[in-house]
């Protein structure tokens, strides 16, 4: 595992709580559309829909209805006078107006995330806040006691945990979406900056009387001919496998 260390949009409808309600983009160039007004419940909705490249699974990060959410995005392409998304059987994919709210959506939150914390520590007595991804294995196993050391250490700091695939860590650390990712490095990119975290084991059995079963370590690519049960081809401990030649065609996938 590796551990990876403004819009021009005017804001309107703040409230005490540092709410903002509204974005509003005013008017397009012949004045002819009325301005275009996203709640910010929209773009979070946008960008999990962009992130999951799925309405439903969308709909579930940002704790909707799917009915909800459908007509929400349907709304935004009402009110824009465009497609947002390209729906198939498979799911969904940004249309070119798509990855361009995607953008915008992305640095409206940003800044607003930022106002709100800023403001918030005020009150709080906090000087920072830190987004962190993680991937399952090491919230569960690894993050409980370090993380509430860092927290006894750092009363001031206000962090923000997620928990995701490790391809889907990759992709927000690229695009500034998280501060610092904990994922697997096979799913990691070279252009990410990355330090070792901890050594997570990976565990073959065997049936009962099989020779290679009696060693204590073993290469994956000593049984890369062999049939056995794996993780679906898109998780990390998959592209491990593959990185030490096993036949992901031998595999029968969970």
């Amino acid at each position: 595992m590796g551990c990876h260390v403004l819009s021009h949009f005017p804001i309107t409808g703040v409230t005490g709580n540092v709410e903002v309600s509204k974005i509003d983009c005013g008017k397009t160039e012949d004045g002819s559309r009325p301005g275009l007004r996203f709640d910010l419940v929209d773009l979070k909705l946008f960008l999990h829909v962009a992130e999951a490249r799925s309405i439903t699974h969308g709909a579930e990060r940002s704790n909707l209805a799917l009915a909800s959410a459908s007509a929400r995005i349907r709304g935004m392409e009402d009110v824009l006078g465009a497609p947002l998304l390209v729906r198939d059987r498979r799911g969904v994919a940004l249309s070119p107006a798509g990855h361009c709210l995607v953008e915008h959506a992305r640095l409206i939150l940003q800044q607003v995330g930022r106002m709100r914390g800023d403001l918030g520590s005020f009150a709080r007595g906090l000087s920072g806040s830190v987004r962190l991804l993680s991937n399952t294995a090491a919230l569960s196993e690894y993050l409980p006691k370090v993380l509430a050391k860092f927290l006894a250490d750092n009363p001031t700091i206000s962090l923000e945990i997620e928990e995701r695939e490790s391809a889907d860590i990759a992709a927000a650390l690229a695009s500034g979406a998280a501060d610092v990712g904990i994922a697997s490095a096979a799913a990691l990119p070279d252009t990410i900056e990355r330090f070792p975290l901890r050594d997570d084991a990976l565990v073959l059995v065997f049936r009962r009387g099989d020779t290679l079963g009696r060693k204590r370590v073993l290469p994956l690519a000593d049984v890369g001919d062999r049939a056995f049960v794996g993780l679906p081809p898109d998780s990390a401990c998959s592209g491990i496998s593959r990185q030490d030649n096993a036949d992901p065609s031998a595999r029968h996938w969970l």
